[in-house]
């Protein structure tokens, strides 16, 4: 096996594994060091969503509390449709997951 089919196939393990963590788990409340790792990046992207948007002031205090939530989404949908134009997949589903 080469090389690349290795660690992509790591790459699904890791991404398989993940999903079960977080089925298993719930994702309300995440626990684990695993999962308090991948929700304390998200919410660093959540929280710089309310000042990227609330620094733009196009419909005031509405686009800066909604925009936590909007930049939470829109980075990983971004990163992803990137990765699927330059077809690569296994970063697509990274990003998407």
């Amino acid at each position: 096996m080469s090389a690349e089919v290795v660690g992509r196939l790591a790459g699904l393990v890791t991404l398989g594994l993940l999903t079960l963590l977080v089925l298993a788990n719930g994702v309300a409340m995440p626990s684990g060091a695993i999962l308090n790792f991948l929700h304390m990046i998200d919410l660093v992207f959540h929280e710089a969503g309310h000042v990227i948007f609330g620094a733009f002031g196009l419909g005031g205090q509405f686009i800066a509390v909604l925009g936590g939530s909007l930049n939470q989404v829109l980075v990983p949908a971004v990163c992803t449709a990137v990765f699927l134009r330059r077809q690569e997949y296994g970063s697509a589903s990274a990003t998407l997951f």
